[in-house]
C-alpha cells in the first residue's frame, strides 16, 4: 500500500509510504512513518551539514531576527510636562529628577512607611507599659501587647496625652 504526503519542502517533490505488510496494523504503520518524517523534519531545521558531519545551528541562527528599525518604537509618557520617552527607564530617571515626590506611588510609599513607624512606637509603649503592669523580669504576652496597643492607638487618635509617645497625632 502507498500513501502519499505533502511535500517536505514545498516544491514538487512527493514523500510516499510504503507499507511492509508485516502484521502492524495500517494505521500503526502510518503513524510510525509520519512520527519519523516529522523527526527528519526537526532535525533539519536544527543541524547543518559540513562536509558529511552534521552540526548544530547556532541558538540565534533558530530564531528570526527582528530588525529594531522597523517596530514601532513605545512612547512612554509623562503626565506631569507632557515629554515622552523612548523607555521605561527612561520615565522613570525623568521623574525622580524632574518630578519628586509628585507620584502616587511614591505618596502610597511615604504613607506605608509612617504607619510602620507608628507601629513601631505603638509596640515600644506596649512593650513598657507591660513591663510596668507586670514587671521587667516577666515574659510578655502577646495578647496583652496586643490590647495595650489598641488602647494606645485610640487614646492617642483622641488626642489624649500618652506619656512617653514622641510621634505625631495625624496618623
Amino acid at each position: 500500500m502507498v500513501f502519499e504526503l505533502p511535500p517536505l519542502d514545498g516544491g514538487k517533490s512527493q514523500t510516499t509510504l510504503k507499507s511492509s505488510g508485516q502484521g502492524l496494523g495500517k494505521k500503526m504503520e502510518l503513524m510510525r512513518s509520519l512520527r519519523d518524517i516529522e523527526k527528519k523534519r526537526r532535525i533539519d531545521k536544527m543541524t547543518v551539514q559540513k562536509r558529511g558531519k552534521v552540526i548544530r545551528k547556532p541558538q540565534s541562527a533558530k530564531q528570526p531576527r527582528i530588525n529594531k528599525a522597523s517596530v514601532a518604537p513605545i512612547q512612554f509618557h509623562c503626565e506631569a510636562c507632557n515629554e515622552d520617552f523612548q523607555t521605561g527607564q527612561a520615565l522613570g530617571g525623568h521623574m525622580s529628577r524632574v518630578h519628586p515626590g509628585q507620584s502616587n506611588s511614591y505618596a502610597r510609599k511615604i504613607q506605608r512607611r509612617e504607619e510602620r513607624t507608628f507601629d513601631r512606637e505603638l509596640l515600644r509603649l506596649a512593650k513598657l507599659e507591660h513591663a510596668k503592669i507586670y514587671g521587667e523580669d516577666t515574659s510578655l504576652d502577646r495578647v496583652k501587647i496586643r490590647r495595650f496597643k489598641r488602647n494606645l492607638r485610640g487614646r492617642i487618635l483622641k488626642g489624649e496625652y500618652v506619656e512617653g509617645y514622641m510621634g505625631n497625632v495625624d496618623v
